[in-house]
Order: structure tokens, then C-alpha cells, then sequence
């Protein structure tokens, strides 16, 4: 769990700056609804471009770390030597989809008090703190200050889709780099040594 956790500590900090970078686009009145929303997508493009290549890199590692732990089990086959192998950090393609899923608990918890503290037809505190916490995806739905019941289960099912989906692929394209690069060492050496 702990490596989940750490993962998901950049994805978390570039999505609240995210956010707060959004909520002040939507301090000011004056700008037009299409403005707000070519910004608000432009700020979300950022976002997703940082995590692209944080998630990137954290997939080429956990590859790294798979081939590493297939060399330890290798060896203790061949020898019987006790090697201690850390499978936690080896890549798995659904490890990516697990840090977005754990992006999106606070926001399901906001929803859910949300539901327990609501009077019918209003929004709570919750509801609005949620969709202020959450804004890159919420602030096309309107100003949180504004927000309705529908807006808060539509932003919550968007948010289940995109955060998962916008830190696992690249989670899942770091490896196949890196599975790539591994594949054109071993071809070279192939070329170079032959076959062993």
C-alpha cells in the first residue's frame, strides 16, 4: 500500500494546483462561459501532460524492477541462494488504475457526506467543497457556486473515468518503452554476440 501511496502523492499535488488554478479563472466574472472553458481545458491538458510523463517514468521504472526481480528469480533456481525479491514494485499493468481509483477516494467520501448531511433539492458543503477540491473536471459543469445535485454525480462519474484512466495508460506506456528498449538491447546482442 505504501508504494500505491507514493505514486499517488504527484498525481494528487499537480491535480489540487490544478484546481486552485481553475477556481481563480472562475473568480473573475468577466470572463465569457467559452473562455472559462478553453483555459479550464488547457489547464487540464497541462495536467494531464505532467502526469503523463511522472506516470511514464514511474512505469519504465516498475519494469525495470520486474526484469530485476525475474534475473533474483533466475538465480535462486539455478543456485538455491535466498534472495529477497520485492514484488510490490513490479510492474503490473492494472497498478496505474489503482492510483487514479485512489485520486478519486476523497472526492467519493466528499459525495458521499454529501448525501448523509443534504437537505432534498439543495446542495451541502460537502457537495461544494468536493467540486472545489475537484474543479478541473466540475468547472464544466458551471461555477461551484452554483453547483447542483446532478452536476456532483455526473463530475463524480466523469472523475472515476478520467483519473484512472489519465495515470494508468501512461503507467502501462512506460513499460511497453521500456519492454521496447529491452527488446532492441537483446536484438543488438544477438546481432553482435549470436546465439548464446
Amino acid at each position: 500500500m505504501k508504494y500505491f501511496l507514493r505514486l499517488t502523492i504527484a498525481p494528487i499535488v499537480y491535480f489540487l494546483s490544478t484546481a486552485f488554478i481553475v477556481i481563480g479563472v472562475q473568480a473573475f466574472p468577466t470572463l465569457s462561459t467559452a473562455i472559462r472553458i478553453i483555459l479550464n481545458s488547457l489547464f487540464i491538458g497541462l495536467y494531464v501532460v505532467c502526469v503523463f510523463v511522472v506516470m511514464r517514468k514511474e512505469g519504465e521504472l516498475a519494469f525495470d524492477k520486474l526484469l530485476l526481480n525475474d534475473l533474483s528469480r533466475r538465480k535462486l533456481l539455478e543456485t538455491g541462494e535466498d534472495v529477497e525479491i520485492k514484488t510490490t514494485e513490479e510492474y503490473r499493468p492494472y497498478k496505474g488504475f489503482i492510483v487514479g481509483l485512489i485520486c478519486v477516494i476523497p472526492l467519493i467520501i466528499l459525495v458521499i457526506l454529501h448525501l448523509i448531511v443534504r437537505v432534498p433539492g439543495e446542495i451541502s458543503d460537502m457537495g461544494v467543497y468536493a467540486e472545489m477540491f475537484y474543479s478541473p473536471i466540475y468547472s464544466f459543469f458551471g461555477h461551484y457556486k452554483n453547483a447542483t445535485e446532478s452536476s456532483l454525480y455526473w463530475g463524480l462519474l466523469i472523475t472515476l473515468v478520467f483519473l484512472p484512466t489519465s495515470l494508468g495508460v501512461p503507467y502501462i506506456v512506460g513499460a511497453m518503452k521500456r519492454r521496447k528498449q529491452d527488446q532492441k538491447i537483446a536484438e543488438t546482442d544477438r546481432k553482435i554476440h549470436g546465439d548464446r
